[in-house]
């Protein structure tokens, strides 16, 4: 076991750093604003379609490998015929990051790394602390339009009656 604990990388830092990692390589081809379209598999590897949205044109590439890691609405999965259990969609997610110094003085739980956050309907949410002065609560919504609620509620923008969030 490391001497460190685990730590949070979230996905906004995260992908920049992969993203400036994967463009080192000269097999890679970064395509932004794209959808996946297609795919067909050949005795060379696979053929994919895409549509540039930028441009609205098709365009096709080929590559040794095809890795989806596109989520419950799959469309690699669905085109392999694999059978998905369950909700695709668990909930819509809504992370708000803010700094403040000294945060654990203004309560009476002390340092931590998490806390949950806890109001009349039961945890709504995590609290945590990324470096000592950043932090991020995340809640997770079954409905957009609740995760939409939730982050004007953050910015002022709903009126905060009892210190838990809009249901």
């Amino acid at each position: 076991m490391p001497p460190e604990r685990p730590q949070r990388c979230n996905q906004i830092w995260f992908d920049p750093i992969l993203r400036d990692r994967a463009a080192q390589f000269p097999s890679v081809s970064l395509r932004y604003r794209s959808r996946f379209d297609d795919f067909a598999e050949d005795g060379d590897g696979v053929i994919g379609d895409y549509t540039d949205l930028a441009s609205g044109a098709s365009r096709r590439l080929r590559a040794s490998w095809l890795i989806a890691c596109c989520g419950g609405r799959s469309l690699v999965r669905d085109r392999l015929g694999i059978a998905m259990d369950g909700d695709p969609v668990q909930g819509y997610p809504v992370d708000i990051f803010f700094r403040a110094e000294r945060l654990w003085d203004r309560h009476d739980k002390g340092k931590a790394a998490l806390y949950y956050l806890v109001g009349p309907t039961g945890q709504w949410g995590t609290l945590t602390e990324l470096d000592g002065l950043t932090f991020e609560i995340t809640t997770r919504y079954q409905r957009a339009t609740n995760a939409l609620q939730f982050a004007c509620w953050s910015y002022g923008a709903l009126p905060r009656v009892d210190g838990s969030p809009p249901s």
